[in-house]
């Protein structure tokens, strides 16, 4: 099977690849209703999925021919409500034999170019799984440009329903998304993006139910343990303070019966980051 299948997490964000010799990497994201939180800005677990494919493109090129498996990744979010479309720009902090890490910045490539998120990330390297073999990695001597989006492709629902995600416990963030083609990655575990919209919707869920009624999440590190193959996938939350609230978050492949992920997750109020937001748009 061909990577990404058509119906696709990647595709219906319309994700655009933008590589050229001696300029940053760049994934581009085009921006829908469906795909904003209720303060306005893009849902962290969106961010968090440009983060991934750009940077992971990035990182390839590095350790080629191995392959990689993301460790972390952290995003962390500006009181900015952007117009879009969003641009990624990636670049290489660290590549050794084992690990390369990646920073990536998200602007705003609307009216005026706010920065609207920064992100790092870390891969290790790993041999390549068979079910990669026929995806190529370009080379930093050559441009290219790739774009995920079929004729049928984009987001029509709510992100989170879109994904397929289903609350079982609001009160205890038990969230649960069953295994599909349309979250897997390139070697048919969870996509890592879709990990972090997880822990992002399990925090927020849960601060929510103890009344933190406003709440939209900010910040969100994951740390990734396993590759969860088989799902389906579900998510328990420990709020550790709240207001300004902090949740820890455990991403569990049921199936598998292993912790894939823990996750800390940072939530303001939407109110207030409104209002923040709509200040700094002016500027």
């Amino acid at each position: 099977m061909s990577y990404p299948p058509e119906r696709h997490v990647l595709r219906d964000l319309g994700l655009v690849l933008e590589r050229s010799p001696g300029a940053p990497d760049r994934a581009l994201l085009p921006l829908v209703p469906e795909v904003r939180d209720g303060a306005e800005r893009v849902r962290l677990g969106v961010l968090a999925t440009l983060v991934d494919v750009v940077g992971a493109g990035l990182a390839l090129r590095k350790i080629a021919p191995d392959w990689l498996a993301t460790a972390d990744l952290s995003v962390h979010a500006r009181d900015v409500v952007p117009i879009g479309p969003l641009a990624g720009e990636a670049r290489a902090l660290r590549s050794g034999r084992t690990t390369t890490v990646v920073e990536v910045r998200l602007f705003d490539e609307g009216a005026a170019r706010h920065e609207v998120a920064f992100a790092t990330m870390s891969f290790v390297r790993i041999l390549r799984p068979d079910a990669t073999r026929s995806l190529e990695t370009p080379t930093d001597e050559v441009a290219s440009r790739f774009e995920f989006a079929l004729p049928d492709s984009g987001v029509t629902r709510p992100y989170p329903e879109s994904l397929g995600i289903r609350v079982l416990d609001a009160s205890r963030g038990e969230l649960e998304l069953s295994r599909t083609d349309y979250t897997i990655n390139s070697f048919g575990s969870l996509q890592g993006g879709t990990v972090a919209s997880l822990a992002e919707l399990a925090g927020e869920v849960a601060a929510r139910a103890a009344g933190h009624e406003d709440g939209v999440s900010s910040d969100v590190a994951v740390h990734y343990l396993a590759q969860g193959p088989r799902g389906p996938y579900r998510t328990v939350a420990e709020l550790l303070r709240v207001r300004p609230t902090l949740a820890r978050v455990e991403v569990h492949d049921a199936g598998a019966g292993e912790l894939m992920a823990v996750a800390t997750v940072g939530i303001l109020d939407a109110r207030s980051s409104r209002s923040s937001a709509a200040g700094s748009a002016r500027n």
